[in-house]
């Protein structure tokens, strides 16, 4: 089996779709599958923009690179037993709908977005997400049209989201992945040590640490953390918040929290002092208004660790695993008191068989293996 496997990320290490067709190529290239990857730049097939259009943000890249990826599959459908496209967003492209062996993979959805920032007064974007939701909404259409269409999703949250902005077609279901990692050896006392000499952030035993990693953005409502950890801070001082990531909102957050004692905000870490904070931590915490499937809180979730999450679909849906402790708190107004109750009273009571079910579940090899059956059985019908 031959697949062309494209998205706009460049196909690296590093963070979202990019991530998720580096670690299926490299799984499914193990179970002897070809797969070539096309992208923007640094891929096996590369589709550049004139004068670097292709590279620009949002829409402006978005459109020329699916307008010229459109182009090269319809020139070369014939090489691929499959093309899988992550997150199109196709325009004018009837030829390409009417092909039989595509298979469509979203991760979010811009309507998604598009609500998620109208409920929440987020303005920044919104008339973009606005205006893409339109063309979004067209686009399942035609997919529709086609039942010979492959769609895949993320999450049931987002299936949810295109059957409502006009998908009409049988959706599965296949989450993201997890790298099957073995979690350092470290107690909480001496993970604490050394982010006291790798930051200079000293946290006693018996004092309580929340945590936050990921991107810093409008999305994450980081901004709504620092308020509700303000008034958690009154009600138990011995509490401490840890920010880590990057994002467009990095510089202002770090001026929102400079005379707020008991947070820290350290932008981009390395996975190695990741995993120290994880373990220096009580829990992880999240208060986004709107995710596929967050891998940050999946990741947090692997190892073990309690979660506080604002109670959006994707949030629910992880929190229905049994074996971790965790609780989901209102993402437009999270009380600081249920927060509170929640961390005082912490044990460590995860069940191990049910948390190694769960990582098994979630390994890149475990997400690879449904997609080739997925695969083989959409060739067999062609």
């Amino acid at each position: 089996m031959k697949i062309l496997v494209v998205t706009q990320e460049l196909p690296s290490f590093g963070s979202g779709i990019a991530n998720v067709v580096d670690a299926i190529r490299r799984q499914l290239s193990l179970k002897h599958v070809s797969v070539e990857i096309l992208s923007q730049k640094g891929a096996d097939i590369n589709i550049s923009g004139d004068f670097g259009v292709s590279t620009l943000p949002g829409a402006f890249g978005l459109i020329p690179f699916w307008q010229k990826t459109t182009r090269y599959i319809l020139k070369n459908k014939d090489k691929y037993d499959l093309i899988w496209l992550h997150q199109p967003l196709l325009m004018k492209a009837n030829k390409l709908f009417r092909l039989n062996n595509l298979v469509y993979t979203f991760h979010t959805t811009y309507y998604g977005y598009y609500k998620a920032f109208k409920a929440h007064a987020i303005s920044k974007l919104l008339l973009y997400y606005k205006f893409l939701t339109k063309f979004e909404s067209e686009m399942f259409k035609r997919i529709s049209e086609n039942n010979a269409s492959l769609v895949t999703f993320v999450s049931q949250s987002v299936a949810e989201e295109a059957s409502a902005n006009g998908l009409n077609a049988s959706p599965t279901i296949i989450p993201n992945g997890l790298y099957n990692k073995s979690p350092i050896d470290l107690s909480k006392t001496a993970a604490r040590e050394l982010i006291r000499h790798k930051f200079s952030i000293d946290i006693a035993f018996d004092e309580r640490l929340l945590f936050y990693f990921g991107r810093i953005t409008e999305q994450k409502q980081l901004f709504l953390l620092v308020e509700c950890f303000r008034f958690l801070t009154i009600l138990d001082p011995n509490t401490h918040l840890i920010i880590a990531g990057k994002g467009n909102l990095l510089d202002r957050l770090k001026k929102k929290v400079a005379k707020q004692s008991n947070i820290y905000v350290l932008g981009y870490i390395s996975q190695e002092n990741l995993d120290i904070l994880v373990k220096a931590s009580d829990a992880f915490i999240s208060l986004s208004c709107y995710e596929g499937l967050p891998l940050a809180t999946l990741e947090s979730m692997s190892l073990g660790i309690p979660t506080i999450l604002s109670d959006i679909p994707a949030h629910k849906w992880l929190m229905s695993f049994s074996f971790s402790q965790g609780i989901l708190v209102d993402q437009y107004n999270p009380d600081p008191q249920a927060i509170s109750c929640f961390i005082k009273g912490l044990q460590n009571k995860n069940n191990k068989l049910e948390l190694k079910q769960f990582v098994n579940e979630f390994t890149w090899e475990r997400v690879s293996e449904k997609y080739l059956k997925l695969f083989r059985n959409h060739e067999s019908r062609l």
